[in-house]
């Protein structure tokens, strides 16, 4: 059996993102096995939802949640319960941010993401600060009209 040649895909993806050297390597293995485990689906994006979720970064302030040993505790099932809904709704808005189009997809991440003013975006992307604004509103629209569909 030979393995598909996804290095090209891993390092596409990889080349849309900010990534910590010591990171790369880790990003690039959890790719491998993302796409070894899902081969029926579209690479480049199975690869960027895993780079996605390998960069979320650790909320501030926050302790890591304990292990649940028995959910019959209604204090440790309340917040199963909470932990389970908010990885719900940020693994659909992470669906919905993959789901733009690419031109939309980077003006939202270099602006809201990786925090760069407009001009920045802007002069990164080879674009006018107009085109930079459309877009920033029209991938906000679409994000607002995919949950609205979701509800």
């Amino acid at each position: 059996m030979t393995l598909p040649n996804y290095e090209p895909v891993i390092k596409e993806a990889l080349s849309q993102f900010r990534t910590i050297g010591n990171k790369r390597e880790d990003l690039i293995q959890d790719c491998w096995v993302a796409l070894l485990q899902n081969p029926d689906k579209d690479p480049l994006t199975t690869c960027r939802r895993t780079i996605m979720r390998g960069l979320k970064p650790p909320e501030r302030g926050h302790r890591q949640d304990p292990k649940i040993y028995s959910l019959s505790d209604p204090k440790i099932y309340a917040r199963a319960v909470k932990g389970t809904l908010q990885n719900n709704v940020e693994k659909k808005l992470q669906d919905a941010v993959l789901e733009l189009p690419e031109e939309e997809y980077k003006v939202l991440w270099n602006l809201f993401l990786e925090g760069r003013t407009q001009k920045e975006t802007a002069d990164k992307l080879g674009l006018t600060r107009r085109q930079v604004r459309i877009r920033k509103d029209r991938g906000i629209n679409m994000l607002k009209s995919y949950f609205e569909v979701m509800e």
